[in-house]
């Protein structure tokens, strides 16, 4: 004869634990920011502004045609590629 065995009920809590992951992820994406912000500067902020709206292949065309060296033109590049939000963030960091 099998022994069976059956819940009556339920009184567990499940607390919900603090993700320390995500927080990481944040931080590192900030520090992400602010070291792509250092390698933007003040001085190419009316170049970023001529590009924003232009496509990828046009935006390094026309940053080539304006004397931009490589390093600055593969940073404003990159920018472009962000977001509209995280480009914002990466703007206000600019100094």
């Amino acid at each position: 004869m099998p022994i069976e065995a059956a819940q009556t009920s339920s009184n567990r809590f499940l607390r919900r634990r603090k993700n320390y992951e995500d927080e990481e992820a944040v931080e590192e994406e900030r520090s992400g920011y602010e070291s792509f912000a250092a390698k933007l500067e003040t001085s190419l902020l009316s170049s970023i502004r001529k590009v924003a709206n232009m496509d990828l292949g046009r935006a390094a065309l026309t940053l080539q045609q304006m004397g931009i060296s490589f390093d600055k033109r593969q940073a404003i590049q990159a920018l472009l590629k962000l977001s509209k939000e995280n480009r914002k963030a990466v703007l206000k960091l600019i100094k």
